[in-house]
């Protein structure tokens, strides 16, 4: 979903196992993710990464690519599927699963917006289940939903 070029790799680099990219190209005009963890309690320090599916947002929640408490999530989502025909992004109050197993296959993951929409599926649609239909697996506190 995301992809960049030799040329465009920053000649600046932070470390051997990071590398820095002037610039990234967004393959799909599908929805993506923004995840924030923190990394530093005390000085309130934080890590984003950009996630491509619902399948690497499960991943992420398994393995963090970074130390820290998961705090934030964010649903990005391209002007062809935005309310405002513009990139908007909304913010995730809660990461949840289906509890009906067939339709946990199709959909592992369903997320709970602030603005209540449930999204799910890939491409990341509007996921028309109730809240009996689904099991709260994160919820972000209402400090830290907004990223």
């Amino acid at each position: 979903m995301f992809a960049t070029r030799p040329a465009f790799k920053n000649p600046l680099q932070l470390d051997p196992q990071r590398t820095l990219w002037k610039t990234v190209e967004l393959i799909a005009q599908w929805p993506w993710f923004i995840a924030t963890v923190i990394i530093d309690e005390e000085s309130g320090a934080r890590q984003s990464f950009i996630l491509s599916t619902d399948k690497d947002v499960g991943a992420f929640l398994k393995e963090p690519p970074a130390p820290g408490q998961f705090i934030g999530l964010s649903i990005v989502s391209p002007p062809n599927q935005s309310p405002t025909r513009q990139w908007h992004t909304n913010s995730v109050i809660s990461i949840e699963r289906p509890t009906n197993p067939e339709m946990a296959h199709a959909m592992p993951l369903t997320f709970l917006c602030q603005d209540g929409t449930r999204y799910g599926g890939f491409p990341l649609e509007v996921a028309e289940l109730g809240v009996n239909d689904v099991a709260e697996v994160l919820r972000f506190s209402r400090e830290e939903k907004s990223l």
